[in-house]
């Protein structure tokens, strides 16, 4: 009997070794790889020095030119704050989303041209209310300059916390958030952040994504100056755009099966009432020194014709509420959900969510004055 347990003992201590050694390998691997780039640098063993988020953006803004960018190369929010140090030399600001990130001035379909003579596109990827206020943190009311914001509403932005990326600039936001509220608007703990990050260091999927990186080759830095040169790769430009490659989307009805026209819509969730008030104070706020503009971006038509679809009733929804905001608040609108009232048809987009800047032009005709 004695024999057996040490034997039993002896396994279980293995067993409980090789585990650690991969958990330690998993955390290593996740940290230092860091596929999203979400955590400091001073942190890891590995680190690419090449990489400065501030330099590549002074170069982009000061030469205005391109600059081939790769999966996780920089973190989405980490470009977007460099970029909010020029907010104030720009006459339109835009929050958004990745779908409204193809939005510039560059080339024959030029968006919002006739409002706008220089743009800065904080579109980032799953970018929600709570990181429009966080950017938001370097706009300067002394500065003269006539601006425009357009706030980009997709189907989830009036909830809050769908993303809990936006964490990532949360001392931005408690400090815009603690100047538009008209009540003591509770504080968000950064340590919630921090508890994220640490979860994340044992997440599975994110350990795929870090093993990827690995088998990548060494990053190199390239600027591009010929901004109309295809690309086989996205190109971020000196106003925070991104010129995506073009390419044909098949199969919209097979994507759409696989659910991935629901992303971040709850069923029968579309707005809350917080979020609602939360907005309207951040227009209160702003509108008194700049024009607000809300901004709606369509869908795939293909989504469109699935109405039995959770998000095409919360696009229908949210834009009606949308509407009921803007005659309240005395806010012009510009686009619409329906690629079929914008005038997009199924090539003019990448996906079933992301419109392409073809489609992006036409949103300017389609204008809802409430003002």
């Amino acid at each position: 009997m004695k024999k057996k347990y040490y034997n039993h003992k002896t396994y279980l201590k293995v067993f409980f070794t090789f585990f650690l050694i991969i958990l330690a390998s998993v955390l290593f691997i996740n940290l230092n790889m860091d596929p999203s780039k979400i955590y400091p640098e001073k942190f890891k063993f590995i680190n690419d020095k090449k990489l400065n988020v501030n330099e590549v953006v002074d170069t982009l803004v000061e030469n205005k030119n391109g600059f081939v960018i790769q999966d996780g190369m920089f973190n989405d929010r980490d470009l977007a704050k460099s970029f909010s140090r020029y907010i104030n030399k720009v006459d339109c600001i835009i929050f958004g989303a990745s779908h409204v990130r193809p939005i510039n001035l560059e080339g024959n379909e030029k968006v919002f041209s006739n409002a706008c003579k220089s743009i800065l596109n904080f579109g980032i990827s799953g970018g929600v209310l709570e990181d429009y206020i966080a950017l938001s943190r370097n706009i300067d009311f002394k500065n003269k300059m006539q601006k425009k914001i357009f706030i980009s509403i997709h189907p989830w932005t009036l909830n809050l916390n769908k993303d809990n990326r936006w964490y990532r600039n949360i001392d931005d936001y408690n400090f815009v958030i603690k100047k538009i509220s008209n009540s003591n608007q509770k504080k968000m703990k950064k340590n919630l952040y921090n508890n994220l990050l640490l979860k994340n260091l044992f997440n599975f999927n994110y350990f795929v994504e870090s093993l990827k990186v690995i088998k990548k080759k060494d990053v190199q830095l390239s600027f591009i100056n010929n901004l109309s040169q295809k690309q086989k790769l996205p190109v971020l430009l000196y106003d925070g755009s991104i010129i995506k490659p073009d390419k044909n989307f098949l199969n919209a009805k097979n994507f759409i099966e696989k659910g991935l026209a629901g992303y971040k819509i709850d069923k029968n969730n579309y707005f809350d009432e917080n979020a609602v008030s939360i907005l309207k104070q951040y227009i209160k706020y702003f509108e008194r020194n700049f024009e607000i503009i809300f901004l709606l971006s369509p869908y795939h038509p293909e989504v469109w014709r699935s109405n039995h679809l959770s998000v095409v009733k919360a696009m229908i929804s949210v834009e009606k509420k949308v509407n009921e905001i803007a005659k309240e608040n005395k806010i012009n609108i510009i686009g619409s959900f329906d690629p079929f009232k914008v005038g997009c048809n199924e090539t003019e987009f990448f996906d079933l969510l992301h419109p392409k800047k073809s489609c992006l032009s036409k949103i300017e005709k389609l204008r809802f004055n409430f003002k």
